[in-house]
């Protein structure tokens, strides 16, 4: 909570530089996420859009944001997550970031049952990026899933 508070304090301070005040919602954000419970994430939601809005492209406040939509366990937000996802897959980004945005996009698949897809997420995950633990373990859990559901 206290470290909401100061990046909070940061991100309302007169003169500071846009992306300064960028990454302080997006941090306030990160550490809201990190408290855990139900107001926390929709405090955390509120600061990822103030700082995505600020800037659309930049990728990382965007996997931030979709993460943190995951977090409210609603098929609604699930699915603009999934369109955030899906953006950034297709943007010109890292390997890195594209293997995490496919990771985040196998679990929402997965949470919505959609196991095929998952284990294509994941598995565009591991093209990209081989040492992807999570994408690893999770693409074994939705193959498991999928033929659980035959």
């Amino acid at each position: 909570a206290d470290a909401v508070a100061s990046f909070d304090k940061v991100a309302g301070a007169q003169g500071v530089a846009p992306e300064t005040r960028m990454e302080a919602y997006l941090s306030a954000a990160t550490a809201s996420v990190e408290i855990g419970d139900r107001q926390a994430i929709d405090e955390a939601l509120a600061y990822a859009n103030k700082g995505v809005r600020m800037d659309r492209t930049h990728q990382p406040g965007q996997l931030l944001l979709a993460s943190i939509l995951m977090k409210t366990e609603s098929p609604v937000d699930r699915e603009k997550a999934l369109e955030i996802l899906t953006a950034v897959t297709r943007s010109d980004v890292d390997v890195t970031l594209a293997s995490r945005a496919y990771t985040l996009m196998g679990l929402a698949y997965m949470e919505n049952g959609e196991y095929r897809r998952a284990q294509r997420s994941f598995r565009s995950a591991l093209d990209l990026d081989p040492s992807n633990t999570e994408a690893g373990r999770n693409e074994r859990i939705a193959r498991n899933s999928y033929e659980q559901n035959l």
